[in-house]
């Protein structure tokens, strides 16, 4: 193993200053390698997802959680039933207190929502848009909060488990938002010492007051943003704890004696289809998307995930509430993709184009197979390779020029089939991919509080999707993570660590 033999040997200086030969850190301390810090510093509404909620879930609560067993429990919030149809209460615990010493009432909860529904800055955030049916918030007494919605909506709960409620002071003017991120005040198990440090680091300590208390005394999340480089920093003993590592390097991760912990992300990786805006491209016709799926060959693209994901057939990963277990993943059948395009009119082959993010290598690896899988039935794949900032600006607008792009089915954190089904259709602001004749049960499953009915409806749903095949569907995403042995516990609810669980072993 090359990767292995040479971390026995290398002397590495990184650029968030870790030199080899550095001392080992005190006990107390837990040291987490990173992609980057967040751009929002400690504004924490701006996204969802690694590497921002290892720095946000250390600073701040949420209301409701999602367990390490996988189920949604309570945060800041100790309980909460509907009144009606449109109306949630919740009811607070009682020693939930801010970093600064503030403690927090209903009117800290209400402080945050109204800002996030009411406020210009608040409603473009992507957390603003997500809790885009509440209509209105109060404080019904010091410890219950009452939220309002403008329709029926059963997933609240859900939703406010990616609801940080933040200090009040956060929201006393436009300028306020700002400033907070630059000094942040939470609830969570740490407070925070400094952003990026001479060395780039971002240190916490061990928030006194915080009503669930961290394993450790002290923790230090360093950017790198080269995978490799996160990997040998916890190899060599110059970190602790890195997720998001390429598969293809955790044999020799393992090698290097390192603890490997799968991370189930309730997301499904996909290649998807762009019909709107692109009137001429063949995709339009749903036997071409179909022969395409039937095309590839996901036992052999396996490889490159190293085996650790499950083939994914429909938009919702096995474990998100209204996965259709009766929908399997398209076979590889490349005599029927090719039946398929020569009844669509295409026997003698046809051109398609597919942006591609080139930040990750294994998901170029991916596309590099998928073009090679469809050249076999007569498909011609031109790879137009993007940056990750660029594919982002192309997502948010819509503005892609190719008839398909990557794109992550990301059902966190609602772990509910209905959110990536809804940004994948004609509900979105702009849409990439629209078939009206789906528009009807997605908005009746936005609103249906029957908990039998609605997964009725979301598996229909799941089963269209799988006819329909909006998107080449290739795996339910499981990130790689790996832990020193320096740590023991180490435990993930969803993305992210469970710092009160997580110790380090005595040195």
């Amino acid at each position: 193993m090359i990767f292995f033999r040479t971390l026995m040997c290398m002397t590495l200086v990184f650029s968030s200053g870790l030199a080899s030969g550095q001392s080992a850190s005190p006990a107390g301390t837990v040291r987490m390698v990173t992609q980057f810090t967040p751009t929002s510093l400690g504004l924490p509404y701006t996204a969802n997802g690694m590497p921002s909620s290892f720095y946000w879930h250390a600073l701040f609560d949420t209301l409701t959680e999602w367990s390490v067993e996988g189920e949604l429990g309570p945060a800041l919030a100790l309980s909460w039933k509907q009144r009606d149809p449109q109306t949630w209460v919740f009811t607070l615990r009682a020693n939930a207190v801010f970093s600064n010493g503030d403690v927090l009432d209903a009117e800290g909860v209400v402080a945050t929502l109204n800002w996030l529904i009411n406020s210009t800055r608040g409603k473009s955030t992507l957390w603003g848009r997500e809790v885009n049916t509440v209509a209105g918030v109060e404080a019904e007494a010091p410890d219950v909060v009452i939220i309002h919605t403008v329709r029926p909506d059963p997933l609240i709960p859900n939703k406010l488990s990616g609801v940080f409620i933040i200090h009040p002071s956060a929201f006393v003017d436009d300028v306020s938002p700002v400033a907070f991120a630059q000094k942040p005040i939470g609830t969570g198990p740490f407070k925070l010492d400094t952003w990026r440090d001479g060395k780039g680091q971002t240190r916490m300590t061990a928030a006194p007051l915080a009503w669930r208390k961290p394993g450790f005394d002290e923790f230090v999340l360093i950017p790198a943003p080269n995978a490799m480089s996160r990997l040998q920093a916890v190899a060599i003993g110059q970190a602790d704890l890195v997720a998001n590592i390429p598969s293809e390097l955790v044999p020799d991760a393992e090698a290097a004696g390192l603890t490997i912990h799968r991370i189930a992300t309730a997301m499904v990786s996909s290649f998807t289809f762009r019909t709107v805006g692109n009137p001429d491209s063949p995709v339009h016709d749903v036997r071409v998307r179909q022969a395409m799926n039937y095309a590839i060959n996901k036992d052999l693209m396996g490889i490159l995930v190293g085996g650790l994901s499950p083939q994914a057939g429909q938009g919702a990963p096995s474990f998100v509430h209204g996965h259709n277990l009766n929908i399997a993943p398209y076979p590889y059948d490349p005599d029927r993709a090719r039946a398929l395009l020569a009844d669509a009119g295409y026997a003698n082959g046809l051109d398609i184009s597919l942006t591609v993010s080139a930040t990750d290598q294994t998901l170029a690896l991916l596309a590099q197979q998928v073009a090679q899988d469809v050249a076999a039935v007569g498909i011609n794949m031109e790879l137009v390779q993007t940056n990750g900032q660029q594919w982002l600006q192309q997502y948010t607008l819509s503005s892609f020029e190719t008839d398909l792009f990557n794109l992550t089915w990301n059902s966190a954190p609602l772990i509910d089939a209905s959110r990536p089904m809804i940004y994948t259709s004609c509900l979105r602001a702009k849409p990439f991919f629209c078939e009206e004749s789906l528009v009807p049960l997605i908005e009746q499953i936005q609103v249906e509080l029957d908990p039998d009915q609605r997964l009725s409806m979301l598996q229909d749903a799941q089963a269209r999707i799988h006819e329909l095949a909006p998107a080449i569907f290739l795996f339910e995403s499981v990130v790689p993570a790996a832990s020193s042995p320096r740590l023991k516990n180490v435990s993930w609810r969803l993305l992210v660590p469970a710092y009160d669980l997580m110790e380090v072993v005595a040195e």
